[in-house]
């Protein structure tokens, strides 16, 4: 299978900017998950961010579906929540036009088109 690259598409339609809220990494410490103490870090990105179709919806697990949730497409490597809590990882976080969303699980299209495609759902909710 040949390679694309759509990471040049993506950055060309991907005009909306974010800001990315990279957490410290949390520890174990006698067998339990220890949130971090250090300084979280910004920077700005861009990608595009997408309200979710019906069809994706339905697809989400029940508890995630009545959360606010977006898709976003971008060439910036993020962290996930999920199985990355669990070994220590904080996720990373995107805030979007005022609204902080926590970055849930992505879909790696790196290697066959150079582009990264994850799942935000709104954070404090």
């Amino acid at each position: 299978m040949s390679r694309r690259d759509l990471g040049g598409v993506i950055a060309r339609l991907g005009r909306d900017e974010f800001t990315v809220k990279r957490r410290a990494d949390g520890e174990f410490i006698n067998g339990r998950y220890e949130r971090p103490t250090g300084a979280d870090t910004e920077f700005p990105a861009t990608g595009s961010v997408q309200v979710m179709t019906p069809r994706e919806l339905q697809i989400l697990p029940e508890a995630t579906r009545a959360r606010e949730t977006r898709k976003l497409y971008t060439t910036c490597e993020l962290k996930t929540g999920g199985t990355s809590a669990a070994k220590g990882k904080e996720p990373d976080h995107v805030v979007y036009q005022g609204t902080e969303y926590e970055v849930q699980a992505t879909g790696d299209w790196q290697q066959q088109a150079n582009y990264f495609k994850y799942l935000l759902v709104k954070a404090g909710q």
